[in-house]
């Protein structure tokens, strides 16, 4: 680890608004709450629970499941060893990686390749579904 990287030893949330500019290692599982920007890459042994509208401008790895939420944006690539969910609107820059499923909702964005050894499910909602619920 060089000295611009931060290693937090057990499992941590990061509440909303949090801006960070080190590169993230946490031995344990990793929360991260909405409207939330990081600079560098972030790598977790538990677990990885991303909120909304994040953008995250290095890598994301994890040694556990991923969930991504809704509008988040990561610039480099996303692996797991277990599976992945990438919300709505969610974009990843380069690869996903996944050691399990991977599950993409509406208008969700790889921009790279996405390697599973599970299934891949694409989720959407068809226009005429949407216009009857507004």
């Amino acid at each position: 680890m060089g000295a611009d990287t931060i290693r937090i030893i057990g499992n941590i949330k990061f509440p909303s608004g949090t801006e960070a500019r080190e590169n993230i290692v946490v031995d344990g599982a990793l929360v991260i709450g909405d409207r939330c920007h990081f600079h560098g890459s972030i790598k977790a042994s538990g677990d990885i629970d991303v909120g909304s509208n994040v953008l995250i401008e290095g890598n994301l790895v994890t040694e556990g499941n991923m969930t991504i939420g809704k509008n988040t944006k990561i610039d480099g690539s996303v692996n797991a060893e277990g599976s992945v969910r990438l919300g709505e609107n969610a974009s990843i820059g380069l690869a996903l990686i996944s050691g399990g499923d991977v599950e993409l909702h509406q208008n969700a964005r790889v921009f790279k390749n996405i390697l599973s050894q599970g299934h891949i499910h694409v989720l959407w909602t068809p226009e005429e579904e949407i216009q009857q619920t507004v």
